[in-house]
């Protein structure tokens, strides 16, 4: 410790030298930083879409990306509904018009992406924890600001209310 302190000359400098070494550690503990292996050999194949009715309406959408071109893997599969109607009430039942909502990502999103979708329903921003926690702890309904909450279990009381 001696050493680090010449070295340093502060404490101050120490003390936040080895909290950014604690928190590198921790997060490498986490596996934040690893990438998912299992995505890097995903081969992504045509899928035949030709026999889906959806393109006759919608032929003029672009913009989409490489792999998320209908021409490649058409509607359905992420919008759902009907590939093979020919009517528009037909196409359309069940479908799902916006994809990417948390709330039908498992039968959209997910059937593809399900590592992802793993990752995003248990990330902060989805769950919102450390907002939570922290105005439990702010309005005394918790020991602690370090709680793991989500934000679709709050209630009424007074935290939950001002959030």
């Amino acid at each position: 410790m001696n050493f680090l302190r010449k070295i340093f000359k502060k404490e101050g400098l120490l003390f936040i030298l080895l909290s950014a070494v604690i928190l590198i550690l921790i997060l490498l503990r986490l596996d934040i930083f690893s990438t998912d292996k299992s995505m890097e050999t995903q081969e992504y194949s045509t899928l035949n879409v030709e026999r889906e009715t959806c393109q006759n309406c919608h032929i003029q959408n672009t913009g989409f990306s490489e792999y998320h071109n209908p021409k490649l893997i058409g509607c359905v599969s992420c919008h759902l509904g009907n590939p093979n109607a020919e009517t528009k009430e037909e196409s359309h039942k069940n479908m799902v018009l916006i994809p990417g909502n948390l709330s039908d990502a498992d039968a959209t999103c997910g059937t593809c992406h399900k590592n992802e979708l793993h990752k995003i329903k248990h990330s902060l921003m989805t769950s919102n924890s450390g907002l939570v926690a922290v105005d439990k702890f702010v309005f005394g309904e918790a020991n602690t600001p370090d709680g793991q909450y989500h934000i679709k279990d709050i209630k009424y009381t007074a935290a939950d209310k001002h959030l």
